[in-house]
C-alpha cells in the first residue's frame, strides 16, 4: 500500500515504540473490546526495527530496516458463497407483488413497534462488523506462532503508519462460568434460509431456500438470529420460527454453541404464515448444490449395533479430532471402566471441592462412557461433553485445533478433582494430615536419643519417597490418582561442594523428549550477479546463525567464494530483509527459504561523506578526484565548497566551524601523511560509507494512483566512486534479460525512479546518463524501483517465459536428511540422563548458599498401573513452535520399564492398548 492510499508519513522508530508499547502496556481485556489480529512475522519485522524488547541503553538504536506494509492474507481462509446463490441468483432477486405488500404491513404495524423495542439490544449483532466475509482466519493457526492480537487503538495506529491489506478485528467475549474475558477469533458464519412455502408446491421447494450468510459471536443466542431475521427478510422477530434441521429452537435459551450450531450451519427461519408441512426433511438442504456446506450434525447419536461393544465411534464436531482421540483413549482404560459404567464414581462425586467443576464433568464423562459401552449406537455425538469443558475451561471453546495433550491433561485433573475424596465435602476444607509420615520432610531426619547430644541420620530414599507420597495422596485421593499417576525422584548434586539433594514428585504424564538431529537443511535461493537464480539446499548444525549458512553456501559455489559476497534476506511482501549475521537459525522454519544475492567483495578502503554540523562552515577547496585501491590506507572526503587549499585550514578552524558536504567530485586525504588533528576532526565531522553500494531494485505496478511492489526484488552491486546512472540502468536491464530471450527487451524501455528503501512513495526519476552516482544514491535510506507499464509487463511475459529458479541437486534428499528413527527406550535414555545446570540453569546449593553449576538426574520411582508416555514432538522458540518428525517405534507388548525405574516396583511391564496420533499421515 503506498503513501497515496492513505497511509500516513512515518514517524521516527522511537516515537512509534513509545506509543505503542504504552498501548500493550496498558490496555486491558474486557468484553466488547475489540483487538486486530497481525501476522506475526511482520511483527517480529516491526519489533525488530524499533527494538521493542531491548534496552536501547545498552544497545543503541536498531539496525533493522524499516517494514513494508502489513500483509495479514497468508492467515486467510477464503469462504465462498454456496454455489446454489448462484444458481438461483434469479430466485434470490425476485420478490411477489404478495410479498412486497406483506414486508410493508409489517414495517408499519405493531409489529415494527416490538421490533424496534429489540433494537437496542440486538443491534451489536449489525454495526461495526468485525469480520468480513472475506477475512475468516485459517483454523490451523496459533497466536503468538503465527500471528499477534493487539488492542485496536494499537492496530489503527500501526495501519495509519504502515497500510495493510486486510483488517481483521475481533471482539472480546466472556465465556466459561468463571468469566474469562478471551478474543473471539472464529466468530460462528452460518446460513439462514427463509422457508417461503404458503401453499402446498412441493416441485417449488429448492427454489425456495436461498442461502444468506450471517456472522453471530458463539455466545449469542437464539433472539439475536431471530432478531437478523426480521431484519433481513422483513419479518416481525417475536413472531419467527427458528429451525436447526428438525428441531426447533425459537424457544431455546441456551448460547448458539451451547445448541451446537457450527460454522456453515444452515438455520431454517419460518414466518407465521409458512405452511406446516412436517413431511419436509430440512436436514437435506445440503442437496441443493451447497458445495461450502456442512450438514446440520443430528442431535441424538446414531442408533445401531455396533462391530462389538466399545467400537462406537465419536462423531467430528468441527476439528475435534484431538478431543475424539484421547477421550477414545481414556474410555478404553480398564481401571475405568467397571467404575464409571456401574455409576460407583457417583458416591465419591465432591461438591464441596472448590476447584472442581461441582460433579459436572465427571458426569459428562460417565454418561459418554456409558454410551460408548452399551451397544446401543454406531456413533455418539459428544456435543454435551464439548459444552461443559468449554464452560469450566474456555480455551476448549470453539472449533479451533488444539492439543490432544493438553486437552486429556486438563480432562484428568478436572475429573480427579470433581471425584477428590481430600476434601471435606461438608466444609470444602482440605482434609487433615493424619498419616504419622506426613510430618516428615523430603531432607534428613534429626533423630534425639534421650541424654545423647543431637545426631544428623540420613533418611533412606524409601523413606523419603513414602513420606513425599503419603503427603501428597493428603491432598490427592481419587481414582484418577489410583490409576495414572507415580513418583519421580530427582537428584541433584553440587559440582562445587559435593552436595546433594533428592527430591520427589508425583506426575500424571511421562513426558519424554524426542531425540532429533543436530544438522537441518535450510533452502536458500540465491540471485548471482550475472547468472539466472538456483535453489540451494545447504546443511547447517540446528544451533547455527545466518553466518554459518552463508560460509556453507560460500563452499558450495566454490573456492573463490568468499561469504562476504553474500546478502541472505527474507522476503516479505516483496521486499528484501537483510538478516544479521549473528541471527539465530531457530527463528527460521523447516518451510522457510532465505534468498542470498551476490555483491561484490567489500573494500578495505573506508569512504568518508561529511554531515552538515554547522550553519556557516568554513570554505575549503576542492581536490581532484583521486581513484582508491583495495587496503589503501586513505579517508576519502566528499566535497567542499571554497577554493582553499585543505593542508592550510587550521585544526581549530575546522573545529570551531567544521566542514561542508557538497556534491562535487570526491578528494583523497592520506591518513598517514595528513596532520593528525585534522584527520581526527574530518572523522568527527563525518559518517561512514561503503564504497561498494548494494542498492535495492524493486518491481512496481500501478493501478489507479497507487504504485504497488510485486514480485522478488534485486539487489544491485556496483562501486559508488566509479559508478555512472547509465552503467546502472545497464545492470537492471541484464538482470531482467536473465528471464528473457535476448532481443525480448527494447532498449530504453526500463525506467528507473529514486523511491524510499520500501517503494511506497512516488519518487522522482533517475535520470539515464552519465554522473556518477557517489552522493546520489544512498542505498541505507533509498532503493531503485523499476515502475512497469502493466500493459508491457504482460506482453513482456516475465512471470511465464522461465521457471522461477533452477533447482540444485543439493535439494535432492540424502539418507541423512530422511527422518530419524528410535524407539521409546531411546526417549527414556534422554530424559533420565544426567543433565548439567550451568548458566542460566544454576541451581541454588544451600550448603554453598549461591547459585552453582549441577548435575541433575530424573528417575522413575513410583510406576502407575497405567502409563500415560506423551511425546513432546513441539520445539518451542521464541518466534514459533515447530513439530519434530523422528519417527519413534515403540512395542504393542512386554514394554518393560524396569531398567528406568530407582527402586522395585510392582509394576514394571506394560501392555500398549491406547495410542492418540494426532497427525496428517498415518502410522507405518
Amino acid at each position: 500500500m503506498s503513501r497515496a492510499a492513505g497511509v500516513e508519513p512515518a514517524l521516527s522508530w522511537e516515537a512509534e515504540r513509545a506509543a505503542i508499547r504504552h498501548i500493550m502496556d496498558t490496555t486491558q481485556m474486557k468484553a466488547g473490546t475489540k483487538y486486530y489480529v497481525i501476522v506475526k512475522r511482520w511483527w517480529d519485522l516491526w519489533q525488530a526495527y524499533v527494538s521493542y524488547d531491548t534496552d536501547l541503553a545498552t544497545t543503541g538504536p536498531p539496525a533493522s530496516m524499516r517494514p513494508a506494509a502489513i500483509v495479514n492474507s497468508e492467515l486467510l481462509t477464503r469462504e465462498d458463497i454456496p454455489a446454489s446463490a448462484g444458481e438461483h441468483a434469479s430466485s434470490s432477486n425476485m420478490v411477489t407483488e404478495e410479498e412486497g405488500k406483506d414486508n410493508a404491513e409489517h414495517q408499519a404495524n405493531s409489529d415494527k413497534v416490538k421490533m424496534e423495542e429489540e433494537e437496542d439490544e440486538e443491534k451489536k449483532v449489525l454495526d461495526d462488523d468485525d469480520s468480513k466475509k472475506d477475512a475468516t482466519l485459517r483454523r490451523d493457526i496459533l497466536v503468538n506462532v503465527d500471528f499477534v492480537l493487539v488492542p485496536q487503538e494499537a492496530g489503527d495506529l500501526l495501519f495509519k503508519w504502515y497500510g495493510c491489506d486486510t483488517k481483521i478485528k475481533r471482539k472480546v467475549i466472556v465465556v466459561g462460568v468463571y468469566r474469562k474475558p478471551v478474543v473471539e477469533l472464529w466468530p460462528l458464519k452460518v446460513f439462514t434460509v427463509k422457508d417461503q412455502r404458503t401453499a402446498p408446491a412441493p416441485h417449488m421447494i429448492d427454489m425456495a431456500y436461498t442461502p444468506k450468510r450471517h456472522t453471530f459471536s458463539r455466545t449469542a443466542h437464539v433472539k439475536e438470529v431471530k432478531y437478523i431475521a426480521g431484519v433481513v427478510y422483513g419479518l416481525p422477530p417475536h413472531k419467527v420460527k427458528v429451525l436447526v434441521g428438525d428441531r426447533d429452537i425459537t424457544a431455546a435459551t441456551e448460547t448458539l454453541e451451547e445448541l451446537g450450531i457450527v460454522d456453515r450451519q444452515t438455520i431454517v427461519i419460518r414466518s407465521p404464515d409458512t405452511l406446516a408441512d412436517d413431511s419436509i426433511n430440512y436436514q437435506r438442504f445440503g442437496g441443493v448444490g451447497f458445495r461450502s456446506y456442512t450438514p446440520y450434525v443430528a442431535v441424538t447419536h446414531t442408533l445401531g449395533m455396533p462391530i462389538a461393544k466399545g467400537t462406537t465411534g465419536l462423531y467430528n464436531l468441527g476439528n475435534t479430532c484431538f478431543m475424539n482421540s484421547a477421550l477414545q483413549c481414556l474410555l478404553m482404560t480398564p481401571q475405568l471402566l467397571r467404575y464409571f459404567i456401574q455409576d460407583l464414581y457417583l458416591a465419591d462425586i465432591n461438591q464441596s471441592n472448590p476447584m472442581s467443576t461441582k460433579g459436572a464433568l465427571a458426569k459428562q464423562f460417565g454418561q459418554l462412557m456409558k454410551q460408548l459401552w452399551g451397544g446401543k449406537y454406531t456413533i455418539i455425538v459428544p456435543r454435551d461433553f464439548k459444552n461443559t469443558l468449554g464452560r469450566f475451561a474456555p480455551q476448549f471453546l470453539g472449533y479451533q485445533q488444539q492439543d490432544a495433550q493438553e486437552f486429556l491433561a486438563y480432562v484428568l485433573d478436572g475429573i480427579h478433582e470433581d471425584l477428590n475424596q481430600s476434601y471435606s465435602k461438608s466444609s470444602g476444607a482440605p482434609a487433615a494430615i493424619s498419616s504419622p509420615d506426613a510430618s516428615v520432610t523430603h531432607s534428613d531426619i534429626i533423630s534425639i536419643v534421650p541424654d545423647q547430644p543431637t545426631v544428623q541420620q540420613p533418611i533412606s530414599d524409601e523413606a523419603k519417597a513414602s513420606s513425599a507420597w503419603s503427603t501428597y495422596s493428603a491432598r490427592n485421593q481419587s481414582q484418577i490418582v489410583d490409576t495414572f499417576q507415580g513418583q519421580f525422584k530427582s537428584t541433584v548434586v553440587c559440582q562445587t561442594c559435593g552436595s546433594a539433594s533428592t527430591t520427589f514428585d508425583p506426575f500424571m504424564f511421562l513426558s519424554l523428549p524426542v531425540p532429533a538431529k543436530d544438522r537441518r537443511l535450510v533452502e536458500v535461493v540465491l540471485f548471482p550477479m550475472a547468472s539466472a537464480p538456483i535453489k540451494y539446499g545447504v546443511r547447517v548444525p540446528k544451533g547455527g546463525n545466518m553466518q554459518i549458512v552463508k560460509e556453507e553456501l560460500a563452499k558450495m559455489l566454490g573456492n573463490s567464494f568468499s561469504s562476504s559476497q553474500l546478502l541472505l534476506t527474507d522476503i516479505y511482501s516483496s521486499r528484501a530483509f537483510i538478516q544479521e549475521n549473528s541471527k539465530p537459525l531457530y527463528d527460521v522454519r523447516s518451510t522457510d527459504v532465505l534468498y542470498a544475492y551476490e555483491v561484490l567483495r567489500p573494500s578495505d578502503a573506508i569512504a568518508v561523506s561529511f554531515e552538515r554540523r554547522e550553519k556557516n562552515p568554513v570554505p575549503t577547496k576542492q581536490q581532484p578526484s583521486v581513484q582508491l585501491e583495495d587496503n589503501d590506507p586513505t579517508i576519502r572526503v566528499v566535497g567542499y565548497n571554497d577554493p582553499q587549499d585543505m593542508n592550510g585550514v587550521a585544526p581549530s578552524s575546522i573545529s570551531e566551524q567544521g566542514p561542508v558536504l557538497s556534491e562535487k567530485e570526491p578528494m583523497v586525504i592520506d591518513e598517514k601523511s595528513a596532520d593528525a588533528e585534522i584527520v581526527s576532526e574530518l572523522k568527527y565531522y563525518s559518517k561512514e560509507v561503503n564504497r561498494i553500494a548494494n542498492v535495492h531494485c524493486l518491481n512496481r505496478r500501478t493501478f489507479g494512483y497507487s504504485p504497488e511492489v510485486f514480485g522478488k526484488p534485486a539487489i544491485i552491486s556496483f562501486d559508488r566512486f566509479v559508478t555512472t546512472r547509465a552503467q546502472i540502468y545497464t545492470y537492471v536491464e541484464d538482470r531482467i534479460r536473465l528471464y528473457l530471450a535476448p532481443t525480448e527487451l527494447p532498449s530504453g524501455l526500463v525506467k528507473l525512479k529514486l523511491v524510499g528503501l520500501l517503494g511506497e512513495d512516488v519518487g522522482e526519476p533517475f535520470p539515464n546518463d552519465d554522473t556518477l552516482v557517489t552522493q546520489i544514491l544512498d542505498e541505507s535510506i533509498s532503493a531503485l524501483s523499476i515502475d512497469w507499464d502493466k500493459d508491457v509487463l504482460y506482453s513482456l511475459g516475465i512471470h511465464s517465459r522461465r521457471e522461477e529458479f533452477q533447482r540444485h541437486e543439493s535439494l535432492k534428499l540424502t539418507p541423512d536428511d530422511h527422518e530419524l528413527v528410535v524407539s521409546l527406550h531411546d526417549c527414556l535414555d534422554l530424559y533420565t540422563r544426567e543433565e548439567l545446570l550451568e548458566e542460566s540453569d544454576k541451581w541454588h546449593c544451600n550448603v554453598c548458599n549461591c547459585y552453582r553449576t549441577a548435575q541433575k538426574r530424573i528417575q522413575i520411582w513410583r510406576a502407575p498401573p497405567v502409563l500415560i508416555i506423551h511425546l513432546k514432538r513441539f520445539q518451542y522458540t521464541r518466534a514459533f513452535r515447530e513439530k519434530l518428525t523422528t519417527l519413534v517405534q515403540f512395542p504393542h507388548t512386554d514394554f518393560n520399564l524396569a531398567p528406568y525405574l530407582g527402586a522395585p516396583s510392582t509394576t514394571s511391564t506394560y501392555e500398549l492398548f491406547a495410542i492418540s496420533v494426532h497427525m496428517s499421515k498415518p502410522l507405518p
